[in-house]
């Protein structure tokens, strides 16, 4: 008997370690969603589904983006174990140059584990009129002579597209030729001629050249350019 009770008593002493709640938990269909090729001007989206996989309440917090694109949560911002919210994400690729993007989303919440969660977008944008190159540079052998450049303009869309007209602040643009007409899938060479006026002293100019088009979605089309002048001789005639 007094075996028994003293085995008791120790057993009694030996703390009792139960499993721990996990507390809130988040986590999400994908963490990374990939939109593929985008037409310039479109604005795809996407539904993030958000699911609390703790045995606590999950709250969401702060939602922030690189991109402005996070355009809010449907759903509660309480989330019971095992229910989900969505994160609605859409992209807007007007003014994006073409190419590869990537963008994140930062979702704050009371999940002890892990308070800031990153979402990534990654979409490339192919526009539907490219103009190459998009910055000019040259130089002038006589001041009073037009800057003429080379360029190529490649129609990633599926109808026509013409170029119509070219102008410049302060100055006088004009395309060569007059219309450039660039087909469906096809490249067009033209060339852009930039008239300058140098102010006296004036080393060089720069600017940007409006092209319009006839397409709906890109209507102007800018192009830098940078134009130096030849030095003035003095009255010595040294240069």
């Amino acid at each position: 008997m007094r075996l028994t009770i003293l085995i008791g008593l120790l057993l009694s002493l030996v703390p009792t370690f139960l499993p721990a709640g996990t507390g809130p938990k988040i986590g999400f269909s994908e963490l990374e969603h990939d939109f593929g090729d985008v037409r310039y001007g479109d604005s795809p989206s996407v539904e993030l589904t958000c699911t609390n996989t703790g045995d606590d309440i999950l709250i969401l917090g702060r939602i922030e983006s690189s991109c402005g694109c996070a355009k809010g949560i449907r759903g509660n911002l309480r989330i019971a174990p095992g229910s989900s919210s969505k994160i609605y994400a859409q992209i807007e690729t007007l003014g994006m140059p073409p190419g590869r993007h990537s963008k994140t989303i930062s979702v704050h919440s009371n999940d002890p584990e892990h308070p800031r969660t990153s979402l990534r977008l990654t979409f490339n944008v192919i526009r539907h009129l490219v103009i190459n190159p998009d910055f000019l540079a040259g130089r002038l052998s006589e001041p009073d002579k037009d800057a003429v450049f080379d360029l190529r303009a490649t129609n990633h869309s599926a109808k026509v597209i013409v170029l119509k007209t070219a102008t410049v602040n302060s100055s006088e643009a004009r395309l060569i030729p007059d219309e450039v007409v660039v087909p469906p899938g096809a490249q067009t060479r033209f060339q852009l001629s930039v008239r300058t006026k140098p102010e006296q002293n004036q080393a060089h100019v720069k600017g940007v050249a409006l092209i319009e088009t006839n397409d709906a979605l890109e209507k102007i089309l800018p192009v830098r350019y940078f134009i130096q002048f030849p030095k003035k001789k003095d009255v010595s005639g040294r240069n």
